[in-house]
């Protein structure tokens, strides 16, 4: 629109100045009444959405019927956005998890591959688009007002054209599998929360001066170098989980960090990690530490992974009795007694280790989860205490006798595969029991299984059994493995119809 400004002459008289200001008044009402027109016009044009689901998504966030006119006013009075997966935070014992409640249906007409129509949603602020099969996120290019952006399980490769999404607090990509280049998210310092876990990202230089993230999450990349992220001390959420790190001191001063995941990484020394002891998740898994002392400040840790290391000396850890989970399985330790202390376990697995003793665990009476196979245990009484426990693995120790199994009447799951076992009779006791693994012991009475009606599934290859009867009552077996015996006669398992 043009504006004139109109100065009367002072040598006009008074009815020649008065016809030419109510000239310039109507050439103004003329000119305002053709840009409203147009306006009104423009945002009364139907918006072109190609796409099926996204047009069905958005019929449903305005109240449409299906195949009713959208206009660019509608559009613009889109603010939230989402399809068939709503995206929640479900708090769990010691985090946030991130999950995505998802509408089932099995009609592909619903899948989105297409944005096309959402250029027109310049004021939308949170678009959740999870599991669908989006490509091309041009149509967003212009929504500056976007502050969630999420498009989790698609298939996009550029993100080249979001890079003035500059208001942008929180974004995710997560599963897409394709994305390398981050460079256009470098000037979204608003951001909190960052999502790019399962893509094809190494540089994360460009994420540098993203220092207001809280949540971080990069697993299953190919980043080598963390140095980038130095500064991002605000962080409290930080996944490197299945990338190829081996120097983690670039995490030195992010003391407000509560998770940090560095699984199947290429880590040797842990100590820069020494002074974050606001930790209460920390898993360092198949990587190739030997030394675990930078961690015995770490009181606050509730769940720590440790398996698949080098490590012989878990003694620095004996302080840390805040935990309820500890995964400390392939190492190479023989010593168990810094678990003393760890009253608060629920879950702990220690298999493939070097155990002989296991005494210090007697203590640990809220166990429901234990696993210890593949050690050289001989003594189970220890265990006889832990009446909690609903899972226990003893598979391939050195075990004769079972007798103080019996007291653990709340065990579902069962395994004692590859002992040296003869007497089950013990095991009778154990009626909540729907999992059973006994293959390759020395067993040839099987008749203190019958009192076990709800076993579901239950292993007994490679044992000396001749007398499969008492077996005739199991009925909810789903699953029995009885190769390698000296059976004879089938005919009591006729009644096993599942």
């Amino acid at each position: 629109m043009r504006f004139f400004t109109y100065i009367a002459s002072t040598h006009m008289d008074t009815g020649s100045q008065n016809q030419r200001l109510a000239q310039v008044i109507i050439l103004i009402f003329t000119t305002g009444v053709f840009f409203f027109g147009h306006l009104q016009i423009a945002t009364a044009q139907t918006v072109h959405i190609p796409d099926p689901g996204l047009r069905a998504v958005i019929e449903s966030a305005l109240n449409k019927q299906a195949g009713e006119d959208i206009t660019q006013a509608d559009m613009a009075d889109l603010e939230v956005l989402q399809g068939k997966c709503r995206y929640s935070r479900q708090q769990q014992s010691w985090w946030w998890q991130d999950q995505w409640m998802c509408e089932s249906t099995n009609n592909t007409e619903f899948v989105i591959r297409d944005l096309t129509g959402l250029e027109f949603a310049f004021n939308l602020k949170e678009l959740y688009l999870a599991r669908n099969r989006v490509s091309d996120v041009s149509p967003l290019k212009n929504l500056t007002s976007l502050i969630h952006l999420a498009l989790e399980n698609n298939r996009v490769s550029d993100v080249s054209s979001l890079k003035d999404l500059t208001n942008l607090t929180h974004l995710s990509f997560r599963n897409n599998n394709r994305i390398s280049d981050v460079s256009p998210l470098r000037n979204m310092t608003k951001l909190t929360y960052l999502d790019l876990n399962s893509n094809q990202v190494s540089d994360v230089s460009p994420l540098k001066d993203l220092t207001n993230l809280a949540y971080l999450h990069l697993a299953q990349n190919k980043v080598s170098d963390v140095s980038p992220l130095r500064n991002m001390t605000k962080l409290i959420y930080l996944d490197l989980e299945s990338n190829q790190v081996s120097d983690v001191s670039p995490l030195r001063n992010m003391t407000k960090l509560t998770y940090l995941d560095l699984d199947s990484s290429q880590i040797s020394d842990v100590s820069p990690l020494k002074d974050l002891t606001n930790l209460t998740v920390l898993d360092v898994s198949d990587g190739l530490v030997s030394d675990v002392s930078p961690l015995r400040n770490m009181t606050k840790l509730i769940n720590l992974d440790i398996d698949d290391n080098q490590i012989s000396d878990m003694s620095a850890l004996k302080n840390i009795t805040n935990l309820q989970h500890l995964d400390i399985h392939g190492n190479q330790i023989s010593d168990a007694s810094a678990l003393r202390g760890m009253r608060k376990l629920i879950k702990l697995d220690f298999d493939d280790n070097q155990i002989l003793d296991i005494s210090p665990l007697k203590a640990l009476t809220n166990l429901r989860n234990l696993d210890l196979d593949g050690n050289q245990i001989l003594d189970v009484s220890p265990l006889k205490a832990l009446t909690n426990l609903r899972n226990l693995d003893l598979d391939g120790n050195r075990i004769l006798d079972v007798s103080s199994l019996k007291a653990l009447t709340n065990l579902t799951v069962l395994d004692l595969h590859d002992n040296q076992i003869l007497d089950i009779s013990p095991l009778k006791a154990l009626t909540n029991l729907t999992e059973l693994d006994l293959d390759d012991n020395e067993i040839s009475d099987i008749s203190p299984l019958s009192a076990l009606i709800d076993l579901m599934v239950l292993d007994l290859d490679g044992n000396k059994v001749l007398n499969v009867s008492p077996l005739s009552t199991l009925i909810n077996l789903t699953e029995l493995d009885l190769h390698d015996n000296e059976i004879i006669d089938v005919s009591p398992l006729s009644s096993l119809v599942n």
